[in-house]
């Protein structure tokens, strides 16, 4: 039986790999006092969710878009004993996110997206996030690169995208560019994809001056940092109120 003091975790994107992963390192740690309850995935495990939707406290959302579409739909109006949920999947639209935004406001509950949740790469948000200001927009150029394996489908990755989409709020009239073409334009953050190999991921933010260069780099040498650091941010999760918070504001 699951320790009754163990608070219900619902992963919807059960069977795909971090899912599996987070529920293969549940049982080999405490696991931040959670008790896996059940998953789901798209068209599948949604009678259960609904059946056990007061014992549920957290949810992670591990799926797809159409997958976490799914999961709010469940959830408006009644998220029974849900007290917090963490978004993993990349690549949201800005509609969705809004949703969730209103979903945290009006049914106080803490939401934190985290398109990637290995710690490190938090860090190393916090330290670009500390250095970057709009006056040194002035005197800083800001590009980011990534590199994955040749396997992986979407590029840029959803964490390129979300780190880029941090620092241009830092910088006014900034401009996200993925494609470039020509010249280097003022104020553009340029995010760039190499694949190949077996690499498992690495990100650089590079913060580039006329005469010197700071360069902030991530790299991931195993997936399970992935599943260890989503048990962290919930963790961390679970000790703040109501709200939407993004990667970076938990660590």
């Amino acid at each position: 039986m699951p320790d009754q003091k163990a608070q219900g975790l619902w992963l919807n994107g059960f069977s795909g790999r971090m899912g599996q992963e987070i529920a293969a390192l549940l049982p080999k740690s405490s696991g931040g006092g959670f008790s896996l309850l059940g998953g789901s995935s798209e068209n599948t495990g949604w009678e259960d969710f609904a059946s056990q939707r007061g014992s549920i406290q957290l949810v992670m959302d591990f799926s797809t878009v159409a997958g976490n579409a799914q999961l709010l739909g469940e959830l408006q109006g009644d998220v029974g004993g849900c007290r917090s949920i963490l978004l993993g999947t990349t690549s949201l639209p800005q509609e969705q996110l809004e949703q969730w935004r209103r979903l945290a406001k009006s049914s106080k509950i803490a939401i934190l997206l985290a398109p990637n949740t290995s710690l490190g790469i938090s860090l190393a948000l916090q330290a670009a996030l500390a250095i970057v200001s709009p006056s040194l927009g002035e005197y800083l150029d800001i590009e980011i690169s990534e590199t994955h394996h040749r396997f992986k489908k979407d590029a840029p990755s959803g964490t390129a995208l979300f780190l880029a989409e941090r620092l241009a709020r830092k910088i006014p009239q900034s401009q996200i560019v993925t494609n470039r073409q020509g010249e280097r334009k003022k104020n553009e953050i340029g995010v760039h994809s190499l694949r190949g190999g077996g690499v498992v991921g690495e990100h650089v933010i590079h913060l580039l001056a006329e005469h010197e260069e700071i360069c902030i780099s991530h790299r991931v040498f195993s997936r399970s940092v992935f599943a260890q650091g989503a048990l962290f941010l919930a963790e961390r999760l679970q000790k703040h109120g109501p709200g939407f918070y993004e990667l970076g504001d938990l660590t």
